[in-house]
């Protein structure tokens, strides 16, 4: 249960020696609540987070301390006990808001652009980020993982699937290990990666017009293709991009295209893959909060892990 905001407060005061000009809830979540604080000169933010997401404090100190990353959130305090941590900002708004309704395709290939970078920084790096608790998503473990959503009954009672469609999910077990076989055989390098990397949450800096990634709370180590396809597909989604409009061709070629050694393979298999890799970031985000305040998008969840059973 979140505390009071009072007691965050004085925690960040305790930490931080500035003069407080105002605070403002900027989010408040089942999984996150963020506080803004302005100061004289900067901006300061104050997260809290439910215990199974504050990986997101360690996961910030290791792409800061050992990978040199400087387009994401610079942490300068944490609270083991409160599952809080402060940051200085990095941006002064979305993509989703700064792009008010009209995709920007452009500035949101730099957003892919930078974060693939971010990824690839942290290729030599995974056994710290395993050893911090981030989980082990790569491609071996998807038909592991695949069961254990599917043998959750209250993750199935919760997207309501009857018995037909489950045995229909579990008959596709064959299918599954045969598209990370085929992925692997690419020899693509793991790397860190954000379970809901998508325009809400890449912010730019109006003056300098900089790119950062925010909110690393449902972090992973796997196939970096997958949380970029999970980007332009939720922009599709937003955005409502038909398959062959020019933005998402577009979108498509910023993901797919520096890889020349099948590009085609590798590009319908991650799509087919796509379902596996969002069901098992809303199956983890879920676990994390409480069912109750995720009915909402029960339906979304449903008909996508649905399709991977669709011949």
């Amino acid at each position: 249960m979140k505390l009071e905001n009072d007691v965050l407060i004085s925690w960040f005061k305790s930490h931080i020696d500035i003069n407080i000009k105002s605070i403002s809830e900027v989010v408040k979540t089942p999984y996150s609540l963020v506080l803004k604080i302005e100061s004289e000169t900067i901006p300061y933010y104050l997260k809290q987070t439910p215990e199974d997401l504050f990986i997101e404090a360690a996961t910030l100190e290791l792409l800061s301390q050992e990978c040199g990353i400087k387009t994401i959130p610079v942490m300068i305090a944490k609270s083991e006990d409160l599952k809080c941590f402060a940051t200085v900002g990095c941006g002064d708004e979305t993509l989703r808001s700064f792009f008010k309704g009209t995709l920007d395709k452009e500035t949101l290939k730099r957003g892919i652009l930078c974060y693939q970078d971010i990824q690839n920084a942290t290729s030599s790096f995974l056994d710290l980020f395993l050893a911090a608790g981030l989980p082990d998503w790569r491609l071996n473990k998807f038909p592991d993982l695949y069961k254990g959503v599917l043998n959750d009954q209250d993750f199935m009672n919760f997207l309501e699937l009857t018995n037909v469609e489950k045995n229909r999910l579990e008959n596709k077990n064959d299918k599954l290990e045969s598209l990370c076989a085929k992925i692997d055989e690419l020899n693509i390098q793991d790397t860190l990666n954000h379970a809901d990397f998508q325009n809400n949450n890449i912010v730019i800096d109006h003056k300098s017009r900089s790119l950062s990634v925010i909110d690393w709370g449902e972090a992973y180590i796997g196939n970096p293709l997958l949380s970029r396809y999970y980007c332009i597909n939720s922009a599709k989604y937003v955005y409502r991009l038909s398959d062959d409009s020019p933005e998402y061709s577009f979108l498509e070629e910023c993901v797919f295209e520096f890889n020349h050694k099948a590009p085609n393979v590798i590009k319908e298999s991650i799509k087919d893959l796509y379902p596996i890799i969002h069901t098992l970031a809303w199956h983890r985000l879920i676990k994390a909060t409480d069912y109750n305040v995720h009915y909402a998008r029960r339906d979304r969840v449903r008909t996508i892990l649905l399709s991977f059973a669709e011949e």
